[in-house]
C-alpha cells in the first residue's frame, strides 16, 4: 500500500510539511522553472534522505540540469544525452538492477549526468557517463535516474521498480 502526494512548490516550509510522513521523494524531469527555485529548498531535501530517507531525482537536460545540483545533493555535471546509445548495467549483483539486461538501448531523453559525490555508486553507465547512480547521504540515498519516464520500456520501468521496491515501509 502506499500514498501518492503531489505538491509542486519552490516553499521550503511547505515542501518540509508534504514530506513529514513520506518514505520517497520523487523528482521528476525539471521541465520548467528556473534552477534558483531549487536552492532554497535544498536543506530540506537534504535533511529528508540524512532521515534515512529516499530520494529519486529523474534526467534533466543540459538546460535545467542545474535544478538538480542546486538540490545541494549531486555535484557534478551534465554529460549528455544517451538517446540511441548503449547503456550498460555495471553493477549486476545489486538489487536495484535485477531482471534488468546487461545492456539495452537509451531511451528519448536519457540524460546522463558525471556525478562527483564521493561514496557514489554507478548502476548503468553511457560509456563512463552516470545513467542510473546512488549516493548516501546520511542514514539516507539520493538516486540518479538519467530517464525522464516520457518514452520507456520494460528496462527503465524494472530500474524504478527495483528501487522502489527495496524500501521499507
Amino acid at each position: 500500500n502506499y500514498t501518492i502526494t503531489t505538491v509542486s512548490t519552490a516553499n521550503a516550509s511547505l515542501l518540509s510539511a508534504a514530506l513529514a510522513n513520506a518514505d520517497v521523494l520523487l523528482m521528476p524531469e525539471p521541465e520548467s522553472g528556473t534552477s534558483s527555485q531549487f536552492t532554497p529548498l535544498a536543506q530540506v531535501i537534504q535533511n529528508f534522505i540524512s532521515s534515512g530517507k529516499t530520494a529519486i531525482f529523474c534526467g534533466a537536460s543540459s538546460t535545467q540540469m542545474a535544478c538538480v545540483l542546486n538540490s545541494g545533493v549531486f555535484s557534478g555535471t551534465y554529460s549528455g544525452n544517451a538517446y540511441s546509445g548503449t547503456l550498460s548495467v555495471v553493477n549486476t549483483s545489486s538489487p536495484y538492477t535485477a531482471g534488468v539486461p546487461a545492456t539495452f538501448i537509451g531511451q528519448n531523453a536519457t540524460y546522463c549526468m558525471n556525478i562527483s559525490n564521493p561514496g557514489k555508486v554507478q548502476l548503468v553507465t553511457y560509456g563512463l557517463a552516470d545513467v542510473v547512480s546512488y549516493v548516501p547521504l546520511g542514514q539516507g540515498k539520493a538516486f540518479y535516474l538519467a530517464f525522464d519516464y516520457y518514452s520507456y520500456t520494460a528496462n527503465e520501468a524494472k530500474l524504478i521498480s527495483n528501487i522502489l521496491a527495496s524500501i521499507p515501509n
